[in-house]
């Protein structure tokens, strides 16, 4: 079981199954702002929950401005440079194809004896997982080359992989110009 609240206020139980939705969220708010004297409506400006679709719902059932989420726009931005740049996005297609490859299991065993940083992938809802992505294939870069030399890896860089250095440097310059 689930609990709601705890420490003083004591906590309700819940079964493992609770769905928490917008209007389990409204549910919470109107029961814990009252508890603490405050009024929903004179505290609550705009709310984030567990998901998108429970963000978008939660201000059309109390009439409030959906604010949307400034990181999802800027993905949304960072997305669409990327895609207009082929020389970009084919870098960073190519450096998530290596990191992923990097993930297999002997690859990953062989690269564990070469260095403590472990490969990283781009998460397509974060904008800054290429960064990191790039970054961290920079450091590794020498130690992926080593392991695809490996007779029993399945990693295999291209000439494409070997242009992601330029590429994180172009990133950085790109990032420096829209700050």
């Amino acid at each position: 079981m689930g609990h709601v609240g705890g420490g003083e206020t004591g906590g309700e139980e819940l079964p493992e199954t609770t769905s928490f939705n917008a209007e389990m969220h409204l549910s919470f708010m109107g029961d814990i702002f009252p508890f603490y004297g405050q009024d929903f409506d004179d505290w609550c400006l705009c709310m984030v929950a567990d998901n998108s679709a429970t963000n978008k719902r939660i201000p059309r059932l109390v009439d409030k401005t959906n604010v949307g989420s400034a990181s999802h726009k800027l993905n949304l931005e960072v997305n669409r440079m990327v895609s207009s740049h082929c020389d970009l996005n084919s870098t960073i297609e190519s450096v998530q194809k290596a990191m992923l490859s990097a993930r297999q299991l002997n690859n990953a065993a062989l690269l564990r004896n070469l260095t403590v940083y472990r490969p990283v992938t781009h998460n397509a809802a974060r904008w800054y997982g290429k960064v990191q992505m790039l970054r961290r294939f920079s450091k590794i870069r020498a130690e992926l080359i080593e392991v695809s030399d490996a007779p029993m890896a399945s990693l295999r860089l291209t000439r494409v992989h070997g242009s992601g250095l330029r590429c994180s440097g172009r990133i950085r310059c790109l990032r420096r110009s829209i700050s």
